[in-house]
């Protein structure tokens, strides 16, 4: 596949997601749940924000996804688009997947670590 062709189909994409996707606004206070300072919302998806805590690679915040009225999954690009949309897109985060002795997976959350501007990941695809 071409690099244009790449660049086209993604354009597709990123128009038919814009649809059907209110703008996040800024909800309830989350009463501290798991660290969270902050709630967003749209007709979609509830994020609570968690400030940066430091780690051996830097001040890193997180990210709690889930879907507002059910319990189903998120794509990928969908938490790629709350990324760019509440913290940047030139922001670099990963979704961690514990060994299983670490598991907790008794919520329907979906987190993703971000790390601060100017972080680069000491591997990737490209």
């Amino acid at each position: 596949m071409s690099r244009q062709h790449t660049r086209a189909a993604n354009a597709v994409g990123r128009r038919k997601m814009r649809r059907g996707w209110d703008a996040f606004r800024e909800g309830p206070d989350p009463r501290g749940a798991d660290g969270a300072t902050k709630c967003f919302h749209n007709n979609q998806y509830i994020v609570l924000y968690v400030p940066a805590i430091e780690t051996a690679l830097g001040p890193v915040e997180r990210l709690m996804i889930r879907r507002g009225n059910s319990s189903t999954d998120v794509p990928w690009a969908h938490k790629q688009r709350i990324k760019d949309e509440l913290l940047g897109e030139d922001r670099v985060a990963v979704e961690w997947f514990p060994s299983r002795d670490k598991l907790v997976d008794n919520h329907n959350w979906y987190h993703l670590w971000v790390f601060e501007p100017g972080f680069v990941m000491p591997f990737g695809l490209v």
